[in-house]
């Protein structure tokens, strides 16, 4: 989602559905299926795993992307959630075959060939920490309703991570009951990162009335990485 914009006619505002995330910091792809597919080969020069894949659904795997394996030979190939470090296609024109790597510590092995068949979910992609600048910044507004349950209540949920951040930044919670920038005020403190440390990330806000909710980025201080912030009601 972009930052938060002034003049309402560039504004965006995305409608929050109960049980759905919606994501005020980063996206995740939601109408595209995983990746899926079989193993072909693979090779060990530890600490990194090479893996031929043939993808039988979903798009091309892409550097970051977690990938779980079942079946492969040698079994400590069977890893779960591995973080795909390159991705390089095998064949021109492309025929869905990808080599993989990705970080293992085993005994060593050649190219061999090995059965086998792979998952890798689409993940969250997160935005630059500076999207909105150095200073102070907004991330887009979300619009919140009323819940469904026994407290008829608006308990809304608010998760920030922060993914490769380094140096120091804070990410406030914020919420008005008009969406014009001078009406937001500060709900809760979700994540602190300081020295590349986190602290925080989740929060339940309970009972709140207000009708827009965003994030504030601030005390941006030396940093590098991408924040994901999103929103359940």
């Amino acid at each position: 989602m972009p930052v938060y914009q002034l003049s309402p006619i560039q504004r965006k505002v995305q409608q929050a559905v109960p049980g759905v995330p919606a994501y005020a910091l980063g996206s995740l792809n939601y109408i595209v299926a995983p990746t899926k597919g079989n193993v072909v080969q693979v090779a060990l020069a530890s600490p990194t795993a090479t893996v031929r894949l043939l993808v039988k659904e979903g798009q091309v795997p892409y550097v970051g992307q977690l990938i779980s394996f079942q079946g492969v030979v040698p079994a400590y190939f069977n890893v779960v959630n591995a973080s795909i470090l390159t991705v390089s296609q095998v064949n021109t024109p492309d025929d869905g075959t990808y080599d993989i790597t990705f970080t293992l510590t085993n005994s060593n092995i050649g190219t061999t060939l090995s059965p086998g068949r792979f998952d890798a979910p689409q993940t969250e992609i997160g935005d630059s920490v500076v999207l909105g600048g150095t200073g102070t910044w907004a991330s887009a507004a979300i619009a919140i309703q009323m819940n469904t349950g026994p407290n008829d209540g608006r308990s809304v949920r608010f998760d920030v991570s922060a993914p490769g951040v380094s140096g120091s930044v804070l990410v406030v919670a914020q919420s008005a009951d008009l969406d014009i920038d001078s009406e937001y005020q500060d709900l809760a403190t979700i994540l602190q990162v300081t020295g590349g440390v986190p602290a925080g990330g989740a929060i339940v806000v309970s009972q709140t009335l207000q009708r827009f909710v965003r994030f504030s980025v601030r005390n941006i201080v030396g940093v590098t990485g991408t924040l994901i912030g999103k929103v359940e009601v």
